[in-house]
C-alpha cells in the first residue's frame, strides 16, 4: 500500500526521481526509486536530520510548526513533508521540476499516507 502510493505520486509528478517514506528516526517505512537503495535510504536519513533541526528552529523562533521543506541544489530538488507522529516524505526531483506541483504533490501523498498510518 505505501509503496503504490509513493510510486504513484513520483509517475504522476513530472521531474520526479523518487520518494521515500520515513519514521521520526529517518528509517525507511518504504521508497520508490529507480536507482540505488541505498542512496534514496541515505537521503531519508538526513533529511530527518534537516526537518528535525528546522523544526526546533522554527518552534524557537515562535514560527510555528513547519508545514513543508524544500532544499534546491545546482542538481536537484529535494521536498520534505512531516505528515504525523514524526513521519515524513522525501520528494527527490530534478532541478527543474515545477516547485509549485511538487508541493502540491508531496502534499497530497502525505494525506494519503497519513490516512493508512
Amino acid at each position: 500500500m505505501f509503496k503504490d502510493i509513493l510510486k504513484s505520486t513520483v509517475e504522476g509528478l513530472p521531474g520526479a526521481l523518487g520518494a521515500i517514506f520515513a519514521d521520526w528516526e529517518g528509517e525507511s517505512v518504504e521508497h520508490f526509486f529507480a536507482g540505488p537503495e541505498d542512496e534514496i535510504k541515505l537521503l531519508g536519513a538526513h533529511q530527518g536530520i534537516l526537518l528535525n533541526l528546522v523544526k526546533e528552529a522554527a518552534a524557537g523562533a515562535g514560527h510555528g510548526a513547519v508545514k513543508c521543506m524544500m532544499l534546491t541544489t545546482d542538481k536537484a530538488r529535494v521536498v520534505v513533508q512531516p505528515i504525523k507522529d514524526g513521519y515524513f516524505l522525501v520528494l527527490l526531483l530534478t532541478r527543474h521540476c515545477n516547485s509549485g506541483l511538487a508541493l502540491r504533490a508531496a502534499s497530497s501523498a502525505a494525506g494519503v499516507l497519513s490516512g493508512e498510518i
